[in-house]
């Protein structure tokens, strides 16, 4: 049986996203991993030597990422993070409309949707 173009663009687009899903899952299971050592194994501050050029230390972040807003301010990261995604809903809406010329309206175009 022979497959249309169609139906091996799509088959090939889930194989990819499945692929990177896998690699996601893989990322996050030895993220949770090495957390759990090293709460497990190591006090705070502690230094374990993994492979040379490679340790693993115990480190506590209670802020955001690197350490933002630790010691306070904990109502804003939120705050601006519900504004940025308020703030880009329609920019992203307006480029998805159906009714756009290249947006499904009048079939694909390519290089139609990135106007």
């Amino acid at each position: 049986m022979m497959l249309s173009a169609s139906a091996k663009s799509h088959a090939r687009s889930l194989r990819v996203g499945l692929a990177l899903i896998g690699v996601a899952g893989a990322a996050l299971a030895i993220d949770a991993s090495t957390k759990s050592a090293s709460g497990a194994s190591l006090d705070p501050g502690e230094r374990s030597q993994i492979l040379p050029g490679l340790a693993m230390v115990h480190a506590e972040n209670s802020g955001a990422a690197f350490g933002l807003l630790a010691g306070g301010g904990t109502w804003l990261l939120p705050a601006i993070s519900a504004l940025a995604i308020v703030a880009g809903i329609p920019p992203a809406a307006a480029r998805l409309d159906p009714r756009r010329p290249g947006n499904g309206g009048r079939g694909r175009q390519p290089g139609r949707s990135f106007r």
